[in-house]
Formats: C-alpha cells, structure tokens, sequence
C-alpha cells in the first residue's frame, strides 16, 4: 500500500519535474528478483523508486526530417531496498516484470524538490499511522488462531516469506549448553544451505566439548542431493548416510514453514501470562504450542505438548508440555525480523541458549555444493 502511495505521488509530480534534473543508472545485474543499479548514495537513499521506460522508438517530423525521440511506456518500477559504495538494490514492481528487464537498461527519476518530498514524506507517515492502528490496535478483540497468526506474520514481515517464499537459504546458528552450576559444557556452530526446490542440503558442524577444563573439537559435514547423502567426521572419509538420517535431514529443512505457519493446522486455545506478558497461546497440529504476546504480535515462548483430549467445546490436555524455548531477542535478518536468541530449560536442570548469527533467504546455491566433494569445503 505504501509504495502504492509513492508511485501515485510521483506520477502526479511527474509533469512538474519535467524541468528538474533526471537521476539515472544503468542495470548492471539482475539477481535473486533483485535489480542492481550503478547509481548510489547521495543520489538515492533506500525507499526512493525509479522507473525504467519501454523503447517506444523515433518519429520523424515530415517538414523539417527531425527524429523527435517518442515517450516510453513504465514497464517497472525499482524500489531501492540497500544502498551500497558502488552500486545499489532494488526490488521490481511488479514482479512479473522482471521478464521484460534486461542489463544495460536504464532506470530513473526525477529529482524532486523539497516540497514534493516533504509531501511524500506526509503520505508516509499518514499510512504508517493507518498499518499501526490496523496491525496493533485490535488484539483483543482476534477471535481466531487466522488473525492471530497474520498479525505476527505482519508484525515480523514475514507476511513477504509467506506470499513469496523463498527458494533457498544459509543459515548460521550456535547453540551452548550451560550446567546447573552456569558452566559451558557444549558449544555447537551450525552452517546449513538448504535448496528448497530439490530438496538439498549442506550441513557443517563444529563443536566444542568442555571436558576436563580442556576443549575437546569435534567437526563433521554432511550433503543430502536426490535421495542420496554423505556424512564427513573430522579427517575421516565420507561415508553413506542410511536412508532413516536422510529423511530425518529433509524433514527438518523447512523452516520457512515453520516461521510462516503455513501447512499446519491451528485453535486458538486461550490466554496466558509468560514472564509477566499477556499473551495469547495458540496449538498447531504438530503438537507445538506458541506463546504471542498482545502487545508487539512478536513469540514469546514455544513448547511442545502433550496429546489433546476434545470434551465437547473444549480442549483439555491429558500430559504435560515438554521444554519450553523462551525468546530471549528478535533481530531483523534482511526483510524478516526473527527470534535471533532463544533458551531452553532442559529436565536435568541444564540450559541451552541457541542464536540465529545469519540468515540469508534466496541464497545462491549451485549443484557442487551438495556432492560427496563439497564435505572438504563449499565447491
């Protein structure tokens, strides 16, 4: 909606700024639904939007043979999302003209005077008024595990990763385990890119053991590519994963289903206060229970619980929920804002605090990297 707002500001300026000098830039990549321009900073800032025009070609007046260059038609418009020292990122709208873009076009825009963008600026803020009281005013009175649910995705914008998952991604997370007397016994790094599409997956783990006050490193690697997968311990050879690892490794490479809710079925199951948050508790149908508090949309807490006995209208648990995991801090990862730190209460007593350093949607994946050779290093 917002961008919606920006364009119909710019196509009204549009006349006016016919006499204002036209910033310009050259495509020079398109990659990952992404357009990058030759044109940075101070030119453009993030959020400024550029057009590229269609080839509309030449007419030539019949009195004087003059060539009079003819208006092209928008055929997108580029949203700059990141602006780097030489060059910048933009998104397409609308996507599917991603179709008609080619390297070498150009892209511009008028540069607009102060008023136009103090106008601009207006139109911002008005709708940025309007999406807070839609997303953040209404809460209690939700009614259904649905609105719920979209209102986290569109407090989290993981609204986007629903409409338009990705096709891939890296992820980089580390996870420590800490006793009852708060020493660390276990630090375990994990690097994962995941091809969603062909259903691969690169796996490096290094780990860390506090044994004896002395660290003990262990390193291993896996790849799992058309049913087959390979597992790497240390200096040893690679060996051939058993069918049963292989189809574990899949079944736990789709986190953008589990960050976007989607697959599962949902009930809105009641209130409940964690660490002092109102919160509302919703259980999906693999049996995990998520905590959202009322206030920022953002999950608190997750567990998973036991099995459901239905007594007309209600619900009512017959064991007990297993682990909770309590977010502990959100960070924003490109687009998303994601729980980059989290902690667990085992049963022995012992705590496990796991962070997101790195996540990248849409990362550029190539078929050398889920081979037997890759185990000695991303080919």
């Amino acid at each position: 909606m917002r961008k919606t707002i920006i364009l119909m500001l710019l196509a009204i300026f549009i006349v006016m700024a016919k006499a204002q000098q036209v910033i310009q830039g050259y495509i020079i990549s398109i990659e990952d639904n992404k357009v990058y321009l030759d044109v940075t900073s101070p030119k453009v800032v993030v959020g400024d939007v550029l057009s590229v025009y269609s080839d509309a070609g030449y007419i030539i007046h019949p009195v004087t043979k003059k060539k009079i260059k003819k208006e092209g038609s928008i055929i997108a418009d580029l949203e700059i999302i990141e602006v780097n020292n030489d060059y910048s990122v933009a998104t397409i709208y609308p996507e599917d003209a991603i179709k008609k873009l080619k390297l070498g076009m150009t892209a511009q825009m008028p540069e607009l005077t102060q008023e136009m963008k103090e106008a601009i600026e207006k139109e911002q803020e008005a709708e940025l008024a309007n999406e807070a009281e839609l997303v953040f005013d209404n809460p209690e009175n939700f009614t259904t595990a649905e609105q719920v649910i979209q209102w986290h995705l569109k407090s989290t914008g993981l609204d986007k990763m629903a409409a338009n998952p990705p096709r891939s991604y890296l992820i980089e997370t580390k996870a420590t385990t800490i006793n009852k007397k708060g020493k660390t016994v276990s630090v375990t790094h994990i690097t994962r890119i995941v091809d969603i599409m062909s259903s691969s997956v690169y796996t490096k783990a290094d780990v860390t053991l506090v044994v004896a006050l002395k660290n003990l490193e262990v390193s291993s690697s896996s790849v799992v590519s058309n049913g087959i997968g390979w597992l790497k311990e240390g200096k040893k050879k690679a060996k051939p994963l058993d069918n049963y690892r292989i189809k574990e490794i899949i079944r736990g490479i789709d986190i953008i289903k589990d960050f976007t809710c989607k697959g599962y079925t949902c009930t809105l199951y009641g209130d409940l206060v964690v660490d002092g948050k109102s919160c509302f508790e919703l259980v999906f149908s693999n049996n995990v229970k998520s905590c959202i508090d009322k206030n920022t949309g953002l999950i608190v807490a997750k567990s998973s619980v036991g099995e459901f006995r239905k007594i007309g209208i209600l619900s009512t648990k017959v064991e007990k929920s297993l682990a909770m995991e309590k977010v502990i801090a959100y960070r924003q990862f490109g687009d998303y804002m994601l729980p980059s730190m989290t902690q667990t209460e085992l049963d022995n007593g012992f705590l496990v605090k796991t962070e997101i350093l790195q996540f990248v949607s849409n990362y550029p994946v190539k078929d050398s990297q889920f081979t037997k050779e890759a185990l000695s290093g991303i080919k």
